[in-house]
């Protein structure tokens, strides 16, 4: 009798102990996905020759800290409801990071879709003037750049071929015209941009012509309603109230990026590729 209660023992012992594997893989699984790194692969031509399509990655989410959502209706609700838990350091220019394409619903208004991300190289960081001349960027805070330690035969050699794309040809593609931005101040193109400045949380801006066109969408997403309505109901000024980022493509002739489709919320960014992981 009490071999066999000895025996019952065991398999209970087993059993309870399968169960709390079986729960606690998941839980970890998840729980790692959620707060250290999660893997992505590579879709497109416009992270060559640094990133090719099929590749996988991995994202670490310890270095800007991790996106931690505080709603999941997700399938129906273009807003993000997230709370940033404390990172090791700030997105810098040069990182290539993983962000959620901030059109992932169509038209013309930031939104948020959950599972339509992008992996590009960031160019502006909050407060940073871009801009691009002749084909070539001017990179933000070059001191900057090189603490990054860009190796820069991953991606000069795509602003090289930029320069050397005649205009007909990038039109023939349709990477000439520079999206939202097309013929601002009569010249604005994928090779000859800006200068603007990426918004930076409580940073002023005067709300003029010019402010209004490159800044109605963010101030749109921020608030909630138009530049114009917002223009007549409060000041001619106007105070971000995020954080921006501006990412392009290594791939720069081939790739839709911020010189298309504008600035990108802090809070849509996933995550940095760490250097020894591409």
């Amino acid at each position: 009798m009490r071999e066999k209660r000895k025996t019952v023992d065991r398999i209970l012992t087993i059993v309870l102990w399968l169960l709390i594997v079986a729960n606690a893989v998941p839980l970890l699984w998840y729980g790692t996905r959620a707060f250290v790194a999660d893997r992505f692969v590579i879709k497109g031509e416009s992270m060559e020759p640094t990133l090719h399509t099929g590749e996988g990655v991995w994202v670490n989410k310890l270095l800007m800290g991790a996106r931690i959502y505080t709603k999941f209706d997700f399938e129906d609700s273009p807003e993000l409801h997230c709370f940033r838990m404390p990172g090791l350091r700030k997105l810098r220019v040069g990182d290539i990071a993983v962000f959620n394409y901030p059109y992932g619903w169509g038209g013309d208004t930031i939104a948020f879709k959950i599972n339509y991300v992008y992996c590009k190289r960031c160019w502006g960081t909050p407060g940073d003037t871009v801009r691009i001349v002749d084909g070539y960027l001017e990179i933000p805070g070059q001191a900057r750049n090189e603490r990054t330690g860009v190796r820069k035969d991953k991606w000069i050699e795509g602003f090289e071929r930029m320069r050397a794309t005649p205009d007909s040809v990038l039109l023939r593609m349709r990477m000439l015209r520079a999206g939202q931005f097309a013929g601002e101040r009569g010249n604005w193109t994928t090779k000859d941009f800006g200068p603007i400045v990426v918004p930076r949380k409580g940073m002023t801006i005067a709300l003029d012509s010019i402010n209004r066109k490159h800044y109605e969408r963010v101030i749109r997403w921020e608030t909630g309603v138009t530049v114009g309505e917002f223009a007549h109901s409060n000041s001619p000024k106007y105070t971000f109230q995020q954080n921006w980022y501006f990412f392009v493509g290594d791939n720069v002739t081939n790739s839709r990026d911020s010189r298309f489709f504008g600035f990108v919320p802090a809070d849509f960014v996933i995550g940095i590729i760490p250097k020894g992981k591409r």
